[in-house]
This record gives structure tokens, C-alpha cells and sequence, in this order.
């Protein structure tokens, strides 16, 4: 009996499958646009006291920044790339990607002791 091997995508395969999903990260992130800048200005607002000038001086520049990240995702077929907003966070110390899991532990912890 023969062992069947998984299929392999191909070089070129593989890059239009990663633009395909890109194209789908830069549809979904359009529907859901407005509700995390409302959030990331809520934050501004109630944590540290942003007002309305403010909050439009800070959401500017996110717009101008998020544009760059569509435009990354646009142009790039490599996952391997980092996007370089996480790359200079890094020169600093600062990892995004460990505080997120380290967020999402504490969820999953707690969910867990709900559920027993």
C-alpha cells in the first residue's frame, strides 16, 4: 500500500493563495474599519482625555498608517515579510503579537474557570 503524500502547492499557486487571502484581510478590514477606530478613540477619550480636535489630529495619522498597512497587503504576496510598524516596535521593545497572547491566555484562564 502506497503512502499518500498531502498536495503541495506550487510556488505559483501558493502566491495566488496568499493574495486571495490578503484580498480577503483588506475586504473584511474595510467592514470592520469603523467600529476599531471608534474604539481606539473611545479609549483616547476616556483613558486620556482626548477631545474632539484631538481625537481628529490622532485619527489622521492612524488613517494615514492604516492606508500603509492596506497598501503592504496589497503589494505583498510573502507572508515572511513583517509589516515594518511591528519591526520598529521591536527596535524599542515593544511586542504586540506577545501582548496579544498574553491577553488571550488570561481570557482563555478565565473563561475556563467559569466553565468548571
Amino acid at each position: 500500500m502506497k503512502a499518500r503524500m498531502p498536495y503541495q502547492f506550487t510556488n505559483r499557486e501558493k502566491k495566488i493563495v496568499d493574495e486571495e487571502i490578503n484580498k480577503l484581510i483588506l475586504q473584511r478590514d474595510m467592514e470592520y474599519a469603523a467600529d476599531m477606530d471608534a474604539m481606539v478613540l473611545y479609549v483616547l477619550m476616556t483613558e486620556y482625555g482626548f477631545r474632539k480636535k484631538r481625537l481628529r489630529k490622532f485619527w489622521d495619522a492612524f488613517r494615514k498608517v492604516h492606508q500603509e498597512l492596506r497598501d503592504f497587503y496589497e503589494m505583498q504576496s510573502n507572508s515572511d515579510n513583517v509589516w515594518l510598524a511591528h519591526r520598529l516596535l521591536a527596535d524599542i521593545g515593544v511586542d504586540v503579537k506577545a501582548w496579544q497572547n498574553e491577553i488571550n491566555e488570561s481570557i482563555y484562564a478565565e473563561k475556563g474557570k467559569e466553565n468548571e
